[in-house]
Parts: C-alpha cells; structure tokens; sequence
C-alpha cells in the first residue's frame, strides 16, 4: 500500500515538474525577440526593358574591294580627311599588318610599364586596388556577354600587372623584349605590301567601325513621325543594307535617343520634359541622365514608347543597336525597416525598438515600399517639440522584426 502510494506521489512531482519545465520554456520562446539595426539605403524604381539605339549616322564606304587596316580606334575623334583605313588586296597583307599593329600595342604596353627606381613596393596596395577594378569590369562584361569594353582596357590592365612584376622584381623596365619585338616588326615591315588604298573621313567627327546596316534608318529624322505601329514594323522587318565595302560610320551629332516601351500602366509614371536616370548593363551599368523628350502611344495599343533624349556619351559607351536598359524612375534614401516590423501605436505608425533592456516605440513616415520592405524618412519632424508623444525612428536604432506581448516601457532581459 505504502509503495503505491509513493509511487502516485512521485508521478505527481514528476508530472507538476514536467507542466512547470514547459510553462518555462513556454514563457522564453514567447517572449524572444527578433531584431535588426536601421541604416541608410538606396532604394529604386526602375523597369527593365529593352531599347534601340538612334542617331544621326553617316557610313563610310571603300572605293575598292579589299580587306581594311584600321588606323583609328573606336570613338575616336577624326578631322575633315583623317586616314581611317588602308584597303590592302591580300588577307596575307592584313594578316602581316595585324601583326605588326599588335607588336606596336606590346612594345607601347612595355613602355607604359617601365618605372623609376624611387616606385616604392608600398605601392603594390595601390596597384592591387587598381588591378581589382579592372577585374571587376571583366568579370561584369562577361556576365552580359558582351567583351568590347574588356577588349578596349586590356592594354591598361596589362601595363598595371607588368608594373607590379617590376615593383615586386626591383626591375626597371622590359628592354630585352622590346628589342626581340622591335626586330621582328622591321623583319615584318620589309615583307609588306603596300595598300591599295586609302579611305578618309568625309567630315569630322567620332568613328565606329561596327556597322549594322540601319544607319540610315534608325535616325533621329525618323523619330518624329514614328507611331507605335511604325516603330514596330521598324525593329521587326526592316531590311538592313548591304555593308560589304563599309568601312564604319561617323557620328557628327553628339545628340542621340534611346526608344523603349513601357506598358500604358507604367507609362504614367513618367512625364515628358522630365529627367529620369538610364542605366546600361552593356556598357557596365553606366547611368546616364536622360530627357524623356515625348511618349509615343496608340488608343488600339497597351505598348507605350518612351522617347529619351542626350548628349553625354560615356567613355567607351557600347552604341549596340539593340540593348537591354534600366529605367530608374524613382529614387529613395531612407531608412530600410522590414514590413514585418511595422505596427500601429495610438494611431500611429512606427516600429518597437530595443533600448538597451527596454522595449520602445518610434515612429516613422513611410516614403517608399517594397515586396519585402518599407523605405523610411530620415528626418525628425518632432526634434523640436519634446511634448509630443513617442519620437522618429533613427539610423542605427535597433528594430524588433518580431516578437509577442510588446509595448512601449517593457523590460526584456
């Protein structure tokens, strides 16, 4: 009898034990909290769509059939009769000049490298963080697929390695291999033929040697009586022109647009007459701020075509015909919060914070909203009245995203 009843008492404690041990571990995961500090955040708006490239263009032909030695580089600046190419009737002739062109970019590569005795190896951070950017460029040339700007910063980005081998080596320059190059290039010299032509440029201004065959019909002209039906008829079946003895295009405007559609319901939030920031992931995500000059639209089409207008042209700028391109059309600095972590206090809303061990409520104007988040004023419209109840949100305060049972005063801890 004793036994039983020893045995009932101890699943009695055993059991209150159990019920007590849960009510506490109850109480903690109750009352623990999630939190997060504020900081400063840039927030944008931006729809992503593809555009078309149009300017005024001129395209330069060859008076002769043969294979072109270009004597400019791409965007650079010609005068009236500038030599832009040699026309040589051989690809063995062409293949030989390429060859002596690419001994002249590594013999003035080797020359850019050279250094002085007094270049400390202290530097070498300098070049490193150098180094790094270019790596970074290639690294976002490759991610879009396109390489014109990795091939056109090359150069540079060899002449930084090759110094830094000098810094770490204590040379001073690479002369033995200039010498090796520089005698190949006269062997080389001796065995061409000379071209048998000539093409210059017909008035001044910037070269490009990619031609596409729509110089003449992708031109600021024809934007003015562009409909939404015509601008498609435009991208979709147009024949380009023949370019076989097209040696590039001169571009003597600075001004060009940039056309790309929007739908009727996103259109709204654009104005004419207004700038808006264009970003162009293939020219690595350079920003240009741009006028939307006019908005092209149709009673019978959703499609709407915004009209930016420029004259800023980003050094090596990708002026491909057809690209992606980023519309921003708001911008936001604030401080980021979680949705989350908005509640309503008294008719106000704000967020609780963690002032040390005390639970507090702020509050906060809300200026833009996210999927995942809220972008809030960093202002204090309150910093001069200490009689209104509950202050502003700050940068660095610490967020509660989640928690139960809170409110301004309580103690946690």
């Amino acid at each position: 009898m004793f036994k039983k009843i020893k045995g009932v008492l101890i699943f009695i404690v055993v059991f209150f034990l159990v019920v007590y041990c849960y009510i506490q571990m109850k109480t903690i995961f109750d009352s623990a909290i999630t939190t997060e500090a504020t900081n400063i955040y840039n927030a944008q708006i931006k729809n992503v769509t593809e555009c078309y490239i149009f300017r005024n263009e001129t395209v330069i032909n060859a008076d002769v059939d043969g294979v072109f030695n270009y004597l400019v580089g791409e965007g650079d600046k010609l005068s009236h009769n500038q030599e832009i190419a040699e026309v040589y009737s051989s690809k063995q002739d062409l293949e030989i000049n390429d060859r002596i062109n690419e001994l002249n970019e590594r013999i003035t590569v080797l020359d850019n490298s050279s250094i002085k005795k007094r270049y400390l190896k202290t530097s070498i951070s300098k070049l490193d963080s150098e180094i790094g950017e270019y790596l970074s460029l290639f690294h976002s040339c490759e991610a879009n697929g396109d390489y014109s700007l990795a091939v056109q910063n090359r150069n540079d980005f060899l002449t930084l390695l090759n110094k830094r081998s000098l810094v770490v080596s204590s040379e001073e320059g690479y002369d033995e291999l200039k010498k090796a190059l520089e005698s190949e290039k006269n062997l080389l010299n001796s065995s061409l033929s000379n071209p048998t032509s000539k093409v210059k440029a017909p008035a001044s201004g910037h070269f490009y040697s990619n031609v596409d065959g729509y110089e003449n019909l992708f031109t600021v002209d024809a934007i003015s009586s562009l409909t939404v039906d015509s601008f498609y008829d435009l991208i979709e079946n147009s024949v380009p022109e023949d370019t076989t003895h097209t040696v590039g295009k001169l571009v003597t405007d600075f001004e060009w647009y940039t056309l790309c559609t929007v739908n009727k319901e996103d259109s709204v939030f654009y104005n004419s007459g207004e700038y808006y920031k264009l970003s162009y992931p293939y020219s690595g995500d350079v920003a240009i701020n741009s006028l939307l000059e006019s908005k092209i639209s149709q009673s019978d089409r959703d499609e709407v075509i915004l009209v930016f207008r420029t004259n800023v042209i980003p050094k090596d700028f990708n002026f491909i015909r057809r690209q992606s391109v980023q519309i921003i059309r708001e911008e936001h600095t604030g401080l980021k919060i979680s949705k989350e972590s908005l509640r309503i206090v008294d008719g106000y809303e704000g967020v609780y914070i963690l002032l040390e061990n005390v639970i507090r409520f702020k509050r906060c104007d809300i200026i833009c909203e996210n999927e995942d988040y809220y972008i809030v004023s960093t202002s204090d419209p309150l910093k001069n009245d200490e009689t209104v109840e509950y202050g502003y949100l700050q940068m660095y305060d610490v967020v509660i995203v989640r928690g139960k049972e809170l409110f301004d005063g309580k103690m946690v801890g």
